[in-house]
């Protein structure tokens, strides 16, 4: 059975680390070919995996995975306003920048992207729009269902 929250919660996940994700897929892709360099004599060396070949089919499927959730998240951002583009940008930058993120009641994220994104609405369009923390949470939702949607078309949650 499909879990819905489950998929929204991981997609969010993804989108708001994107420049993580980036980052470590291209560490990956660095070291695939450091997988199978090993020296196969015949005698146990250690705890590492016996077969190079499983060893390094597995950090395929990861590098996968990370190559679709980044194309995914990236076809979502096209079709993002200049305005969604901003709230976004925000979203991502609370994320990394409050700790304190899954404390009960209203979240945290919602005060500093509000005053941001007014801040930079006002600078940029020259009149006020200070976006209520329900409009905050719809955009992050419609981001995420568009997101979901491009995801599944691309393979990334498990059947």
């Amino acid at each position: 059975m499909i879990d819905i929250k489950k998929q929204n919660k991981e997609t969010l996940k993804y989108i708001l680390n994107i420049y993580d994700l980036k980052e470590s897929y291209a560490r990956q892709i660095n070291n695939m070919s450091l997988l199978g360099a090993c020296n196969n004599d015949g005698m146990p060396h250690g705890t590492d995996v016996g077969n190079p070949t499983q060893k390094k089919a597995f950090a395929l499927l990861d590098i996968e995975q990370k190559k679709n959730w980044i194309i995914a998240i990236e076809l979502m951002e096209k079709t993002l306003s200049p305005k969604m583009t901003k709230f976004l940008e925000l979203r991502r930058d609370a994320e990394h920048l409050i700790i304190d993120y899954h404390k009960q009641g209203r979240p945290s994220w919602i005060d500093y992207v509000q005053s941001h994104y007014a801040e930079w609405f006002y600078t940029k369009y020259g009149y006020n729009q200070d976006p209520h923390r329900n409009t905050l949470l719809q955009w992050q939702s419609d981001i995420v269902d568009v997101t979901v949607r491009i995801a599944i078309a691309k393979g990334c949650f498990p059947m």
